[in-house]
């Protein structure tokens, strides 16, 4: 995903892939902070849905970027429903693996 942003000049922030390696020690409030924090630096939110766990950090994410009016956008599997994450979403795209995602991604994105 990351490759495929770069690759049409949008910057990107994940907190798993950035947090470094003292993440596996911190909280998960600290780990929520974190990705706020990459988040306040960002113009949009990129949400990647490929399981029908429920994650209560994103869901913190959207709220702080809906308060901030940044766009949220979602990549969801293909036969998952998450219907509150779609409603909130500006632009949706389904994907059916990863080897869909550069597709999924050049919908959202051009």
């Amino acid at each position: 995903i990351r490759g495929q942003l770069q690759a049409r000049g949008i910057g990107s922030y994940c907190t798993l892939l950035d947090g470094g390696e003292a993440l596996g020690s911190l909280s998960s409030m600290q780990v929520l902070e974190l990705g706020i924090q990459g988040l306040a630096q960002r113009d949009g939110l990129l949400l990647y849905v490929d399981s029908e766990a429920l994650s209560p950090g994103m869901y913190i994410e959207v709220g702080y970027a809906l308060a901030k009016a940044l766009p949220v956008y979602l990549l969801i599997k293909e036969g998952l429903e998450q219907p509150y994450l779609s409603a909130l979403a500006v632009k949706t795209c389904n994907f059916t693996g990863n080897e869909d995602l550069a597709r999924s991604i050049k919908t959202l994105f051009g």
